[in-house]
């Protein structure tokens, strides 16, 4: 007889999505990178020299942001002639922002 206490194990079942969720909190839990994404929703898009001016960034270290963000696609890039415009994916970001507003209700 199957004890009523027990359930299905989600853990180990939704652990890829689960990491993946864990990326994108810790993506947006550095101060930086809270900055690049509200300087790109206010703006619209940038390049990745004038994300460095305005936030006062070297560029190899903006860099290591803008890829950080990229990965977990919160960013949008898109290359123009030699430079690298960047975007927010706000449909994204909106899902992530109404989900911790939920998860913060529970």
């Amino acid at each position: 007889m199957e004890d009523e206490r027990t359930h299905p194990d989600i853990l180990t079942e939704n652990l890829a999505a689960l990491k993946k969720a864990n990326l994108i909190t810790k993506a947006l839990s550095n101060v930086t990178r809270q900055k690049v994404v509200s300087l790109l929703l206010k703006s619209g898009n940038l390049r990745v020299i004038d994300l460095c001016n305005e936030l006062n960034v070297e560029q190899t270290v903006m860099s290591q942001h803008l890829s950080i963000l990229r990965e977990t696609k919160l960013l949008i890039s898109r290359r123009t002639g030699k430079s690298v415009q960047y975007e927010v994916n706000y449909e994204f970001l909106q899902h992530i922002v109404d989900c911790a507003i939920d998860l913060s209700k529970r």
